[in-house]
C-alpha cells in the first residue's frame, strides 16, 4: 500500500480514496487499512473528513516596474505618511475626521491626481495607524510611530475596470479625472485562480477593493458562507478481530 493525502484530509497510509467532489463541504467516513510495517497495524481507522472552504480568498499578482504606478505610488506614500504624522499628532484616526482636515492640502500637493487616489491614501494612512495602536496596546512593539516600508493604497471599485475572460485578466484604471492613457495591467493566472475567477465571473463570488503596492495587486474575493452539512443519518461502525459490525440510524438496521 502507498501513502496517499488529499486536501482537507487526515493523511495516513492508506488505500485511494475517491477524489472529494467540489462544491459545499461534505462529510466523508472510510475505513483505511494501515500498512504492516504501520505501529498497530492490525486495527483500522475510520477517517472523518469536512471539505473546507473559504469565505475569502486573495489572489495576489505581481508585476514588474511600472513608471505611472510608480509615480501613483509616491503621491500615495507621500499622502500616507501625513495622514499618519496628522493622526498621531492629533489623536484623530477616523477616516472621515482625517480625509475632512487634510484633504484641502492634499489636492493642492497633488493637483493632477485623482480625487479618489488623494482619498484612498488617507484612508490607508488611517489603516496604519489603527494597526499599530493595536500593536502597541497588545505590547508587541516599542516604536512610538510606525514605519511605512511599504506603502499601499485602496483601488476603488468605481474607479477601476476589470475583464476576464477565462484565462487573462485585465484591469484597467486612471490617474487623473481625464486620463487619456490609463493604467492597464494585463494578468495570466494560473488554474487555481481561475477556477476562484469563473466562480466571481458566474456570479458566485464578490470581488472586494483591491490593494495596490509599487509591485503588485491584491483582489479578495468573497464566498458566502457554506451552507452546513446536515446528514439524514448516522452510521456507527464497531470493529472486531474477525468482523466489522455497522449500525445505520435512519433505518434501525
Amino acid at each position: 500500500m502507498n501513502p496517499v493525502g488529499m486536501e482537507g484530509v487526515m493523511i495516513g497510509y492508506a488505500e485511494p480514496f475517491p477524489r472529494i467532489p467540489e462544491g459545499p463541504p461534505a462529510i466523508m467516513v472510510g475505513v483505511a487499512q494501515l500498512d504492516p510495517s504501520f505501529p498497530r497495524a492490525a486495527d483500522r481507522v475510520i477517517m472523518i473528513a469536512e471539505a473546507a472552504t473559504m469565505p475569502t480568498v486573495c489572489l495576489r499578482f505581481r508585476f514588474e516596474e511600472h513608471p505611472k504606478i510608480r509615480a501613483l505610488m509616491e503621491a500615495c506614500a507621500d499622502i500616507q505618511r501625513q495622514a499618519v504624522d496628522y493622526a498621531l499628532e492629533n489623536g484623530k484616526t477616523a477616516t472621515f475626521t482625517l480625509i475632512k482636515a487634510l484633504y484641502p492640502s492634499l489636492r493642492d500637493q497633488h493637483p493632477d491626481l485623482h480625487s479618489v487616489w488623494v482619498q484612498s491614501a488617507v484612508r490607508a494612512g488611517a489603516a496604519v495607524v489603527h494597526s499599530f495602536r493595536n500593536r502597541q496596546r497588545k505590547g508587541k512593539t516599542q516604536l512610538q510611530k510606525p514605519e511605512i516600508r511599504r506603502p499601499f493604497v485602496y483601488v476603488r471599485r468605481d474607479l477601476l475596470r476589470i475583464e476576464w475572460d477565462g484565462e487573462t485578466l485585465t484591469l484597467t484604471f486612471p490617474l487623473s479625472p481625464h486620463d487619456p492613457d490609463p493604467i492597464v495591467l494585463t494578468f495570466r493566472p494560473h488554474h487555481k485562480y481561475r477556477r476562484l475567477l469563473d466562480e466571481w465571473k458566474a456570479g458566485r463570488a464578490k470581488m472586494g477593493e483591491p490593494t495596490l503596492t509599487a509591485h503588485s495587486l491584491s483582489i479578495p474575493l468573497k464566498f458566502p458562507d457554506p451552507i452546513p452539512y446536515e446528514p439524514e443519518g448516522v452510521i456507527g461502525i464497531d470493529s472486531h478481530e474477525g468482523n466489522l459490525t455497522a449500525f445505520v440510524t435512519s433505518t434501525s438496521e
